[in-house]
């Protein structure tokens, strides 16, 4: 039983190997050097070294370097304290570098701003994630901050307790509508709806969308005007505002947002003033059975990969083949 045990870890193993092999382009040898980095980092990290190999294999995948593998120790981490699986949490922590064109060195630090926020609110950090990998990129052509970005996500998961998805998306349609304006399309391609009535709607309360003819102000910088001028307007004005900012769709996220900016703004802050909180909470992690169960996995998937290695199990595997065969040719004749 146990053996049978080895065999099937040792197969994962080979799968895994395999994965990277393909994503590398890398011979067989030298793709086992990877597997044994990888096992050694699981052991640290206190994860598995298939877990380590789906980040890596994620990562690689996306046309990234080998050489820029603290990412996957990165993303190990906000997969332990984000309880997300290891390969989303490097697709989304790419995606945020990615949108905000910042170097794999800085994962760590985007991490501990997850992380901040997620103590200070209802939401959690691989759910962060997720959101903020949906809208990062436009986001940042429009000129929210990353640190606003991750506020604005929190107090809508906070207040609504929207799903992770869905919470994505209603940012990235609010973004995008401002985004159509700022292209000069007065249309939005989502709704359909007519765009041209937002600066008219806005200048009413007196917000002003650009800074002179052919420049617009950020997103983020328009949001703070609404927001301070939401709780004096009346209803009709308020379910104007909300249509023109937001669209038919996201009026509703759109108006939980300005009505709960204090909310945003200390949440923007306490990602701003993150330090070390991933390591923290990751330090909390390890110290965890789970933690030294997977680090314990990760030493008998060494053993698993040494005892029972794919090539004993592709010859064991071909000899039974041949047996059967010519039990089949007897039983035939």
């Amino acid at each position: 039983q146990t053996f049978k045990q080895m065999v099937g870890t040792a197969r994962n193993i080979d799968d895994a190997l395999f994965n990277l092999q393909v994503a590398t382009g890398q011979t067989r040898e030298e793709t086992k050097g990877l597997i044994d980095t990888y096992n050694q980092m699981a052991k640290e990290l206190g994860s598995t070294t298939t877990q380590i190999a789906e980040g890596a294999d994620a990562w690689l995948r996306q046309g990234k370097s080998i050489e820029e593998a603290n990412i996957i120790k990165d993303s190990m981490i906000l997969s332990k304290i984000g309880m997300i699986d290891a390969s989303d949490a490097t697709e989304d922590l790419t995606a945020v570098l990615n949108g905000y064109k910042m170097s794999a060195e800085s994962a760590l630090a985007v991490v501990s701003k997850l992380s901040a926020v997620d103590l200070e609110s209802a939401s959690d950090a691989g759910g962060l994630a997720e959101s903020m990998s949906r809208t990062a990129t436009s986001a940042s052509l429009v000129g929210i901050s990353l640190d606003q970005l991750i506020g604005i996500i929190a107090t809508l998961k906070d207040v609504t307790q929207s799903g992770d998805e869905e919470i994505g998306n209603a940012v990235k349609s609010i973004v995008a509508r401002y985004s159509q304006i700022k292209a000069n399309k007065f249309v939005d391609y989502e709704t359909g709806e007519d765009l041209s009535n937002v600066e008219s709607v806005l200048g009413k309360i007196g917000v002003k969308i650009r800074d002179n003819l052919t420049d617009y102000r950020d997103l983020g910088d328009v949001l703070q005007d609404v927001a301070e001028k939401y709780s004096s307007l009346n209803d009709v004005e308020r379910n104007a505002v909300n249509t023109a900012m937001f669209g038919t769709y996201q009026q509703n996220k759109g108006a939980v947002l300005l009505s709960n900016w204090d909310k945003v703004q200390k949440l923007t802050q306490v990602s701003a003033n993150s330090s070390d909180e991933a390591l923290k909470k990751f330090s909390a992690y390890t110290d965890t059975v789970q933690a030294h169960i997977n680090s314990l996995t990760a030493s008998y998937e060494h053993l698993a990969s040494v005892i029972a290695n794919s090539e004993f199990l592709k010859g064991a595997a071909d000899a039974a083949s041949g047996f059967l065969d010519v039990i089949s040719v007897l039983i035939d004749k």
